[in-house]
């Protein structure tokens, strides 16, 4: 018996596909231009200049939006030469891939829906109509190419369209919740804006929980923040001015516009859309847009303090860069003062030479640096009064490619007597700015006295105060100095500077028990920034007096009257310091209707609004005119006290003629 080898059996383990017809030349040449070239050209022209814009549709807000629309050609090639190839590796990541493609197209072709008829006519005029085609061309080839691939793929295998369907899903939902966010925000946007006090309150509410701050905040400085192309748009109808966007950005977040960095825009199509390189407001009366290439680069703050006088000399010296490789800049800050202080000196440094500036009326300064700085290109500096304890200040031009400019303000402002033996130095600071302060940057401060000194809180323990204070220090913690006094002195006297044949200029310091009103109402800023301060508020209420009657109102969307008037009674302090720490704080609130209101019921009885309030920078004329009319009208009948939290600036309270008048025991407990 024997045995015969028989040659093995092979088996043929690769994948069987099914007969497809070839692939046409026309076929390829069609994937490549529409699917690949296409879609790449029109990503590469809108990142260059921002095209879209000019519907006020930014196409690429994000670098996640950049990468989808980048992915679409990436992944077409990609499928195209797993067509021409028929590989049967990485089969399921690249129907992922594609889906991601054809849900990215889908979203951009709804997108750019109405621009089609201009698409055409673009074509024929300039042949740039191609670009608004690209997401339909894209989409096509897409769709075509996955269901080759299905069709030449082996049956049986699920994952395929499990991951093709995943892929589609992926890019409708990140892209549809991109959208989502940016419509209801600019829906909100314009109830907000709306003179009717419920719909405006709405469209705050519906910014809050389902908007997006960067596309409010793109509103604020007039960049792109639709969603789609639509005939509104085109039209010019139904636009938000930029302005009512700064206040609704605040109302919905607590915090000034310019409090924050500006939108980033990607690529260098940055330059042609974004404010923060095109400053609109130089030469004008505000702060407004930060500005991107421009930041403070050193700070020095040098005083001397008479304590025994209860005065000091601040001079805060500051320089300015521009990185800006083209743009002239101006560099402008509204500053707060110490009470009751002036601009006493103000100096530019002009080819490395310091000039001392002129002092005139604001309306002749004014248009001095207007005709300067504007028309003429040149080197001024201005500082104008812009209500009570601050100034706006202004330098043009800081010369672009790395350039400079360097100013000086010289600032007089008496102490604020604590006691006979001590008294209180208030720092200048920063209260809004178009420059970037990085936390490098340290404001180097050196007080000299002759008598002890030191930061309010960490005890007296210098004649010679030195610190590098960040900006945020130099605006909270750190920007009172606490001044040792001799308490035997009580009578200074000293001549006037301008006229010297006057008599003495005498100052007689003597202790006082301030007499509490007999009704207080008391207006708690409902602001989120006021939200840590709400235990100190509560705690504060029990210096009442029981004599005396008080209120309180809590400014909110709605006016909430908290506590109605009432004698501080022990329980009734006890039930407001309560209903105080329990208050809801939310976003940014205007407080004017609450001091309105507030007003109404002091008015009749002589009594005294206490207002404790965080930021406020509001700038439309919603109940301005009501509050002048009280001032003019009224003078001194709206007895008012102010206490600032939380660094806190009151834009409209600069076109008031208010005064602020100073606090009491409850105010002096906060």
């Amino acid at each position: 018996m024997s045995v015969v080898d028989e040659p093995a059996v092979k088996t043929d383990k690769s994948p069987s596909y099914p007969e497809l017809p070839p692939l046409s030349d026309k076929w390829k040449t069609f994937v490549i231009l529409a699917g690949v070239i296409l879609p790449a050209a029109a990503l590469w022209f809108e990142y260059l200049t921002g095209f879209g814009s000019a519907f006020f549709v930014d196409i690429l807000p994000t670098r996640l939006h950049f990468t989808l629309v980048a992915l679409v050609p990436i992944t077409n090639a990609l499928a195209f030469w797993f067509c021409v190839n028929r590989k049967s590796r990485l089969v399921v990541p690249l129907m992922f891939l594609l889906g991601l493609s054809i849900g990215t197209a889908f979203v951009y072709s709804i997108q750019l829906l109405v621009l089609i008829p201009f698409s055409f006519i673009a074509i024929i005029a300039y042949g740039i109509g191609l670009a608004g085609l690209s997401p339909y061309f894209a989409f096509a080839v897409s769709v075509i190419c996955a269901r080759r691939i299905e069709k030449g793929m082996e049956y049986g295998n699920p994952k395929r369209k499990a991951a093709l369907w995943l892929g589609i899903l992926a890019a409708v939902g990140i892209l549809g919740a991109c959208i989502g966010a940016s419509y209801f925000t600019m829906k909100g946007l314009q109830m907000a804006s709306s003179d009717d006090e419920a719909k405006s309150a709405q469209g705050i509410r519906l910014i809050r929980y389902i908007g997006s701050e960067s596309t409010l905040l793109r509103a604020c400085y007039g960049l792109p923040t639709d969603t789609w192309v639509s005939p509104d748009r085109i039209m010019m109808t139904n636009m938000v001015d930029r302005n009512k966007a700064r206040d609704v950005y605040y109302r919905v977040t607590g915090r000034s516009f310019n409090s924050v960095p500006p939108p980033r825009i990607i690529g260098p199509r940055a330059s042609f859309i974004s404010d923060s390189n095109w400053d609109s407001d130089v030469g004008g009366t505000a702060v407004n847009s930060r500005v991107k290439d421009l930041s403070l680069i050193s700070s020095r703050i040098d005083g001397i303090v008479d304590p025994d006088g209860l005065v000091s000399y601040t001079e805060w010296t500051l320089v300015f860069k521009n990185t800006s490789p083209d743009t002239q800049r101006e560099a402008r800050a509204e500053i707060a003062l110490p009470p009751d202080g002036v601009v006493s000196r103000l100096t530019l440094w002009v080819e490395g030479e310091p000039r001392e500036a002129a002092f005139s009326t604001r309306g002749k300064v004014r248009d001095a640096y207007q005709n300067v700085a504007v028309v003429q290109r040149r080197d001024p500096v201005l500082v104008t009064t812009c209500g009570p304890d601050r100034v706006l200040m202004q330098c043009f031009p800081v010369p672009p490619e790395g350039g400079t400019m360097k100013v000086r303000l010289g600032i007089t402002a008496p102490l604020q007597p604590e006691s006979l033996s001590e008294g209180t130095m208030i720092l200048p600071r920063f209260i809004e700015r178009n420059f970037r302060v990085s936390d490098s940057v340290k404001h180097m401060v050196y007080i000299k006295s002759s008598d002890e000194l030191g930061f309010s809180g960490d005890g007296l323990n210098t004649k010679n105060l030195r610190a590098a204070l960040t900006d945020r220090e130099l605006a909270g913690i750190k920007n009172e100095i606490t001044c040792e006094r001799n308490p035997n002195i009580k009578v200074v006297a000293a001549s006037d500077p301008i006229n010297k044949d006057a008599e003495l200029v005498t100052q007689v310091i003597e202790e006082t028990t301030p007499t509490p009103p007999e009704k207080v109402t008391v207006v708690i800023d409902g602001s989120i920034r006021l939200a840590n301060a709400r235990d100190d508020i509560a705690q504060a209420l029990s210096n009442l007096p029981e004599t005396c009657e008080f209120s309180v109102i809590q400014a909110a969307e709605q006016v909430n009257e908290l506590v109605p008037i009432q004698k501080a009674t022990p329980k009734a302090v006890r039930n407001a310091s309560d209903k105080i720490r329990s208050m809801k704080c939310l976003g940014g609130v205007d407080n004017r209707p609450a001091l309105l209101k507030a007003y109404e019921s002091v008015m009749e009885d002589n009594g005294t609004i206490l207002w404790i309030h965080g930021p406020q920078p509001i700038v439309s004329d919603n109940y301005k005119e009501q509050l002048l009319q009280i001032c003019e009208r009224q003078p001194g009948s709206l007895k008012i006290i102010s206490v600032a939290v939380a660094n806190a600036e009151t834009a409209f309270w600069q076109t008031s003629n208010i005064r602020e008048q100073l606090p009491y025991c409850l105010a002096g407990a906060l």
